[in-house]
């Protein structure tokens, strides 16, 4: 069997082939997704990595776009690439830096107080946080912790809050869990590998600061405030990102146009999340 050259990718650090030094046998399919784990776009010749907010360029180490963390990061050029050093960090959808540690997020309890560990965002501290306030928030923190899914978590200041143009029905989103990368299992069902959860935290400010006092699950955020109303949202969120069947299904429904119901327990673990919460407060 003779070798086909160009399979198996050498490179360095930043990502850029060694041509010339890796082989493949026949049959077996060119692997396009490689510098950390991201696609290959050999398109018009041009080589570079898709990262999903920017695209990266592993000849010159940096990104054709600006950093849209850049202000986090001032010290560094905003087209900078993990830091410059990439064998200690990674930078996942191209806007946040995490240590490579191969450690998942975690999280203990010390004298009463959450301690995270160094590897956790200031968003997923905030939302862990707010989750730990009730059993079923935790339950769902633990099942994201613990899950061979990726989730990453991000708080937004966006407002989506819109009309149905043929209804006139006001639409509220909270927020949304992106399914980043799946795949499909012998038995033809699919699984998650890495999902994107963001919360909206300005339509859940612009719900709890109406002046007037909202009915239903408005009305209960309003009654819990922003920082709880977070927690609950993650907790829905969660459903979407980790549940088995809740994953299969929402594939299902995008690839093969079924029509199952991805938001009934979504909706049920939410309202379970604020149900404990105004317990709590009556009782106080």
């Amino acid at each position: 069997m003779e070798p086909v050259p160009n399979a198996h990718r050498i490179g360095n650090p930043w990502g850029l082939e060694l041509t010339g030094l890796g082989y493949q046998y026949g049959g077996i399919k060119v692997n396009k997704y490689l510098y950390q784990g991201k696609e290959l776009q050999g398109d018009h010749g041009l080589n570079t990595f898709d990262f999903h907010w920017r695209v990266y360029d592993p000849v010159i180490g940096r990104t054709f776009q600006l950093d849209p963390k850049a202000d986090k990061f001032y010290n560094l050029s905003p087209y900078s690439w993990a830091a410059g050093n990439p064998l200690k960090y990674i930078d996942p959808d191209g806007r946040e830096i995490i240590g490579t540690d191969g450690k998942p997020v975690t999280y203990q309890m010390v004298n009463g107080q959450v301690i995270w560990s160094k590897n956790a965002s200031a968003d997923v501290q905030r939302v862990g946080n707010s989750m730990l306030q009730t059993s079923k928030g935790t339950s769902r923190l633990d099942a994201m912790i613990g899950s061979d899914t990726r989730v990453n978590i991000k708080v937004s200041n966006e407002i989506r809050i819109s009309k149905n143009p043929e209804t006139g029905k006001t639409i509220v989103r909270y927020g949304e869990t992106k399914i980043n990368q799946f795949e499909e299992n012998k038995d033809g069902t699919y699984s998650a590998k890495e999902s994107t959860i963001t919360i909206f935290e300005g339509t859940i400010k612009t719900i709890v600061n109406q002046k007037q006092q909202l009915s239903g699950d408005a009305g209960e955020k309003q009654q819990i405030g922003v920082e709880s109303s977070i927690g609950a949202v993650a907790a829905h969120e969660s459903i979407h990102a980790v549940d088995s069947e809740n994953v299969n299904q929402n594939i299902q429904n995008q690839l093969h146009g079924k029509n199952h119901d991805v938001e009934k327990k979504a909706n049920e673990v939410e309202k379970q999340v604020q149900s404990e919460l105004l317990r709590r407060k009556n009782e106080n």
